[in-house]
């Protein structure tokens, strides 16, 4: 049996995101994004032609992220280590943010 967390990377994840608007192509951010419990179903509404940049505090779970990203075979996700700033060295609003849109 499925956990929730299992369920939610694999497919309700991305269909909520869908319904909420995200959609193939464009470029997310997920400020604080841990595991990757957003950014994984971004990258996978997102293709290719999108891109998910995961950014982060705690090395370590970047660490995870990034492992489980190649497990899934997501490679539009960038993760990004940090220092907690709310300051991002990407162009002014040339990401949609998870928080945005949930």
């Amino acid at each position: 049996m499925n956990s929730d967390l299992e369920i939610w990377l694999d497919a309700a994840g991305a269909n909520l995101l869908e319904k909420i608007g995200l959609k193939p192509g464009d470029r997310v951010l997920d400020f604080g994004c841990g595991l990757g419990h957003y950014s994984i179903p971004a990258a996978q509404v997102v293709g290719e032609r999108g891109r998910v940049y995961a950014l982060d505090k705690e090395r370590n779970e970047l660490s995870q992220l990034e492992k489980s990203a190649s497990e899934k075979g997501l490679s539009n996700i960038e993760t990004q280590l940090t220092s907690g700033e709310q300051r991002v060295n990407l162009p002014d609003q040339s990401v949609v943010t998870i928080k945005d849109i949930c």
